[in-house]
């Protein structure tokens, strides 16, 4: 089982080698590498849907990208540091 550290660097790793393919394909799309969509939970337990993670270069750390559902059933998609599957 890998530990954080190296989870980190192998996700960096694979990101790294998406975005220099989308960069061939399509230089106008940003870093972002997409997930086989599952669900999840965040810090908050509030229940996402996790599709994908991007590198945040400002924080020099990758963040899942999450879809929230709001009160009305509106979906938003934001940014988590950590979440957990459920």
């Amino acid at each position: 089982m890998m530990d954080g550290e190296e989870m980190y660097h192998a996700f960096l790793g694979a990101l790294t080698d998406h975005v220099a393919k989308l960069a061939e394909d399509a230089p106008r799309v940003g870093a972002l590498m997409p997930l086989a969509p599952f669900d999840a939970e965040t810090v908050d337990d509030e229940r996402v849907r996790v599709v994908g993670v991007v590198h945040n270069p400002g924080a020099d750390c990758l963040d899942f990208i999450v879809l929230k559902t709001l009160d009305g059933g509106e979906l938003i998609p934001t940014t988590e540091g950590s979440v957990w599957p459920v």
